[in-house]
């Protein structure tokens, strides 16, 4: 369909293209060849060119030496230089096809160096996650790469969510494993004194920089061609496995790289690639902030400062950083072996079932319960490598399954190799229980406890499963309702300690701090007797909550109060904290029940008229002063209140 004055080239390697995605590489071949028969322009010239080299049928070595003799054409030519990250690219791929995985890391790792092409870069990092994590299985150096490649590549590649999948699971995975090294390091470093810390983390840097000085002195003669990615570990003790050996340039370090560029992107923001960057954002703030007094980055002020600021020693850093994280109390160290104990568990998980490392996976597991054989985690833990020994060594899987029932015959996993139908019997014996309970807790809101308790005795009966803890804290309510507060207080602190691991632990902690709280609500009313004696000296008292603004003018108004109406009693005013919730301000003495009375009744006749008082809320009442210590030990705000009322009759409102 094409007009004669129409280029066909860029068709055929569309085609070529289309083929080779297929996997038919004869046919990508030809119609390659086909599109540089047309005289393409140039870059599709170049791309047909590379990818004919890249689908290239090798059968003979010599073929494998003509393949790679036409790469190096494409290196050499002087007009390929901008395209040098792609060749070393596809010169990777050719080479991962023939199996050559040396060859093919350093040839990825070149087109890292090479380019600018955050696409390629994104593609080259994929590629070499994918070697570290298929083929030679090392996942940490695996992670470093799977998240450059997710910095490096759009959103809208293929695959993306299968890429960004693997990576959290790898992000994970490195998480954990990094926990239990520095958990332990911070554990033998709680057995050391300062000093050696120091000295420790002085060696440290002096070696590496010993190392960095030998690597800047070889770079001279000859760079190296090979980048690796050293997964970060802040272990300095090395108390983990050694890894592989990383660059000391930081360019050709692609994790360092990608560290890099998210920190100062989260310091500085998305700024486009310009000269005088940092000035040119400053000056850009400036404007629209409207501030004239932002300095630029390159102001006299600002160069002085930084000659006057003394540098900061990295080992004085490291150290301070350390230190605070050492485990010095044995609450520190047992919340420093539960990490362990947790990280070796999901490390164990993420081999068993993400990483499908199986061996690994056994390992995890065997030593989480050397290490901490009193761990919750134990009885999952042997369950889960009998099911990996029962692949391959019955022997190994029955032994398993031994310690399981023998040890941990209470276990959910001691249950399924009992019998397998477990799981599925347990979930419909769980279904009865709920309709058991609903039964049950319909005659208890009823307020029939009798029927409830015989019902839930019932639930009880079916057995252990997930939902026991319900119908067990069911049957503590009503004992809440049928017996002393002491056994329903016992019941449910047995509950607690007997379930933590249940949701319903916080409402049982709620329904015991509830119960205690009423327990001493009541005592505090067995204590309040106040004298019905009325005829001693007494108190005018108003009550409000505090942090509200009446708490500034209360005594002021009191005064003022007891001047204008009162100024031969010599009344006093004070202020008091009741609780936190109320303060007090007190007026005093009045000589008897009568005289406080009096001035009770004036205060309200004279309310509407107290500007700063009318619109506030407060508790105002009369009090003997014996009754005023019973009433500021109880804090018992009502019951006085009500007391007031019943015999101070003659009291208005």
């Amino acid at each position: 369909l094409l007009r004669k004055s129409d280029r066909a080239g860029r068709i055929y390697f569309i085609v070529g293209q289309v083929y080779q995605k297929l996997g038919f590489e004869s046919e990508a071949f030809n119609f390659y060849r086909k599109c540089l028969g047309t005289n393409p322009e140039y870059e599709t010239d170049f791309y047909a060119r590379l990818y004919m080299a890249q689908v290239a049928e090798i059968s003979r070595s010599r073929d494998l030496t003509a393949a790679r003799k036409s790469f190096r054409r494409l290196l050499k030519d002087r007009k390929n230089k901008e395209f040098k990250d792609k060749i070393y690219y596809e010169i990777g791929a050719f080479e991962l096809k023939q199996k050559n995985i040396n060859q093919a890391i350093s040839n990825f790792n070149l087109a890292l160096r090479e380019g600018s092409n955050r696409r390629i870069d994104g593609e080259a990092y994929l590629r070499l996650g994918e070697i570290y994590y298929d083929t030679l299985k090392n996942y940490e150096l695996s992670q470093a790469y799977y998240d450059s490649a997710i910095g490096a590549l759009p959103t809208n590649v293929e695959n993306y969510a299968t890429i960004k999948a693997r990576q959290e699971v790898l992000n994970e995975f490195v998480k954990n494993l990094n926990t239990i090294k520095w958990q332990d390091s911070l554990l033998v470093m709680a057995n050391m004194d300062s000093a050696q810390i120091r000295n420790r983390i002085d060696s440290v840097f002096k070696e590496k920089k010993r190392l960095e000085e030998l690597a800047q002195g070889k770079k001279k003669k000859r760079r190296s061609n090979r980048v690796e990615i050293a997964p970060t570990s802040t272990n300095i003790f090395g108390t983990g496995e050694a890894t592989t050996e990383t660059t000391s340039w930081y360019f050709g370090n692609p994790s360092a790289m990608s560290l890099g560029e998210s920190e100062f992107r989260r310091i500085w923001g998305d700024i486009p690639l310009e000269d005088n960057w940092r000035r040119s954002q400053k000056i850009s703030n400036a404007s629209v902030a409207g501030n004239e007094n932002v300095v630029s980055g390159n102001s006299p002020a600002n160069s002085d400062q930084a000659e006057e600021a003394k540098p900061i020693d990295p080992v004085d850093a490291e150290f301070d950083r350390i230190i605070k994280q050492i485990p010095r109390t044995q609450d520190q160290k047992e919340a420093s072996l539960k990490k362990i104990e947790d990280a070796y568990f999901r490390l164990g998980d993420i081999y068993y079932f993400d990483l499908k490392e199986k061996d690994n996976a056994s390992d995890a597991y065997k030593k989480l319960i050397e290490r901490f054989p009193k761990s919750d985690y134990v009885p999952e833990a042997y369950y889960k490598l009998y099911l990996i020994a029962k692949e391959s060594n019955e022997q190994l899987a029955g032994e398993y399954a031994d310690i399981l029932k023998k040890d941990y015959s209470s276990s959910t996993f001691a249950k399924i190799l009992i019998n397998p139908d477990y799981l599925k019997e347990s979930g419909e014996t769980i279904e009865k229980q709920k309709l058991i309970y609903k039964t049950a807790y319909d005659y208890y809101q009823k307020g029939n406890y009798v029927d409830a308790l015989q019902t839930v005795n019932e639930g009880s009966r079916l057995g252990q499963t997930n939902f026991t803890d319900n119908i067990e804290l069911l049957r503590i309510m009503i004992v809440g309702k049928t017996e002393n507060i002491e056994v329903y207080q016992n019941e449910l602190t047995s509950f607690v300690q007997k379930n933590p691991d249940s949701e319903l632990i916080p409402y049982a902690s709620k329904l015991l701090d509830t119960s205690q709280e009423f327990e001493k609500y009541e005592q505090q009313k067995l204590n309040m007797r106040y004298s019905r004696e009325t005829n001693g000296s007494h108190y005018f008292v108003i009550v409000y909550k505090s942090g509200e603004s009446i708490n500034d003018v209360a005594s002021g108004v009191m005064e003022s109060f007891n001047r204008n109406n009162f100024e031969d009693l010599n009344l006093k005013t004070s202020n008091l904290t009741f609780n936190d919730t109320y303060n007090l301000t007190i007026v005093s003495e009045f000589a008897n029940s009568d005289s406080a009375q009096r001035y009770y009744r004036a205060f309200n006749e004279k309310l509407p008229d107290i500007n700063e008082l009318r619109n506030h809320n407060f508790n105002k009442f009369v009090i003997s002063t014996d009754n005023f210590n019973i009433f500021y030990r109880t804090k018992g705000l009502n019951e006085y209140l009500q007391f007031f009322e019943k015999n101070y009759p003659t009291q208005t409102p």
